[in-house]
């Protein structure tokens, strides 16, 4: 449980009203994924909400996995930018579920100093994020999927189930493999 305010980072996307109206309740950043100063403000905004002792919920991919083949997508580099401006640690959380079920797996604290490589501690969270992927993918029988096929499927119900889901824009603002 998380004893004090935590804000969620979310890119501004269409939402149903009950969606929106919870994230504004608990505590939500707005940001527009494509837009480079609005993440510049977005960075700025979390930064102060870490010093002024909140906790932020940040999902690094900046969106849900679209591969069938790879554990993670690359991580945005802006959660290496907070954590060593506010000298906030890291503490990688990884959920996978099912249609009846959710998996949850905690991951050691990353601390990453001031002085640190960027490149480096990317690589450090993102795997520490894949790492806890694997574990629950290998003490669970009922999550993953054996056939591209039934990956297409899982896409496809996923969309179904939230129709303001553009996925085509969900798959172009996946990172890309270059430092930012």
């Amino acid at each position: 449980m998380l004893e004090r305010q935590s804000y969620v980072l979310l890119g501004k996307q269409p939402l149903e009203i009950i969606d929106r109206l919870a994230f504004i309740l608990n505590g939500v950043v707005w940001v527009d994924r494509k837009n480079r100063e609005d993440k510049k403000k977005a960075v700025i905004k979390m930064k102060k909400l870490l010093k002024a002792g909140a906790n932020l919920i940040i999902f690094p991919e900046g969106t849900w996995n679209l591969t069938p083949s790879k554990p993670m997508l690359p991580l945005y580099w802006g959660v290496i930018d907070i954590a060593k401006d506010s000298c906030k640690p890291i503490i990688p959380i990884v959920l996978e579920y099912t249609d009846s079920k959710c998996y949850v797996a905690f991951g050691d604290i990353i601390t990453i100093p001031k002085q640190a490589d960027k490149g480096e501690s990317i690589d450090k969270v993102s795997d520490s994020f894949a790492t806890l992927k694997w574990t629950i993918w290998e003490r669970f029988d009922d999550i993953g999927y054996d056939t591209l096929a039934e990956w297409d499927a899982e896409v496809h119900k996923r969309v179904a189930e939230y129709p303001k889901l553009d996925y085509e824009y969900e798959k172009s603002i996946v990172r890309k493999d270059v430092i930012e």
